[in-house]
């Protein structure tokens, strides 16, 4: 066995780590002791996060409750401590008023998204089309729900191009840890949520996917999809593969991709009233998918016909 003496750090870290595991092993010192160091932070995002919570809140989305008003109250309060516990970590004094309007928005959105999509002026097609591809099961709702609470962290302390930095975060402070556990415990499997982890990083990354301005004369379904095939990881969560000099992508994570793309757009474009918006971005999805099977999933071949 490999045994050392750790010595204590400036900020009494370990003797910290020492009294709270109280004699007891971990398997892992570092962390144990990131775990104790970010407890602040994560005491009020597991309130968020409460599968309880996420429960009740799922009842009133599909119209099983009528509790959306003290759901609200609920998650405004929880999330003012969230915020607040992380600019004390940071030793910053920015105002997150009108962060925590934003996300409260956008719970609001998402805990009545089925009636605000019934009221806006759609195209029958699309919002036939939008009906079927927003949350149809309690995993679905808990993975846009943890969306809402994470992607825009990074805003406290950057004004623009914060979505790195959000989605850093959930790693380095542990958050993912509490989202993989609460979906694992919804779907009564602890080993299932890194999937779900996955996507919701790929949707804090490219969170304002849909609102990249055109820069030159191409159509803009073909603008939006050419700069999302060029990142690596989404080009790795497609499974982006080369067969006979052809790149094909897998299509039912194509599907998955454009579904989740889709959510996070319109629930900020119902923030915004921008009903044109939501309809030109139903269409665009709808474009991609349609194509892409015309085209069995090659991605030069979905390119070139999103540009003609």
């Amino acid at each position: 066995m490999d045994w050392r003496i750790q010595p204590d750090n400036e900020y009494s870290h370990y003797a910290q780590l020492y009294k709270y595991l109280g004699g007891k092993g971990v398997p892992s010192i570092q962390d144990s002791l990131k775990e104790l160091i970010y407890q602040p932070i994560l005491e009020p995002f597991r309130q968020i996060m409460s599968s309880e919570f996420i429960s009740r809140c799922y009842l009133t989305y599909n119209g099983t409750s009528s509790d959306s008003s003290q759901l609200g109250s609920d998650f405004a309060q929880a999330y003012q401590l969230f915020l607040g516990e992380i600019k004390v970590y940071l030793s910053i004094k920015s105002d997150t008023g009108p962060m925590q309007t934003e996300a409260l928005s956008l719970f609001n959105n998402l805990i009545g998204l089925h009636k605000k999509i019934d009221s806006i002026p759609l195209d029958e097609i699309a919002k036939t089309y939008l009906l079927s591809v927003i949350p149809q099961t309690e995993i679905e709702w808990a993975t846009l729900y943890a969306w809402v609470g994470v992607h825009k962290l990074g805003n406290i302390q950057l004004e623009d191009s914060y979505n790195s930095l959000s989605r850093s975060w959930i790693e380095e402070w542990r958050l993912g840890n509490v989202i993989k556990w609460v979906i694992g415990e919804i779907q009564q499997s602890p080993t299932n949520g890194g999937d779900t982890l996955f996507v919701i990083k790929l949707m804090t990354e490219f969170q304002n996917w849909f609102s990249i301005p055109k820069v030159d004369d191409s159509p803009l379904q073909y603008t939006l999809l050419k700069r999302l095939l060029r990142e690596p990881e989404i080009q790795n969560y497609l499974r982006v593969n080369r067969f006979h000099d052809i790149l094909y992508f897998n299509a039912e994570r194509f599907e998955s991709l454009c579904k989740w793309l889709l959510n996070i757009a319109v629930l900020q474009l119902l923030g915004n009233g921008n009903h044109t918006k939501i309809n030109e971005t139903v269409k665009i999805i709808d474009n991609w998918l349609r194509i892409s099977n015309e085209v069995k999933y090659q991605v030069t071949a979905l390119l070139e016909k999103l540009r003609e």
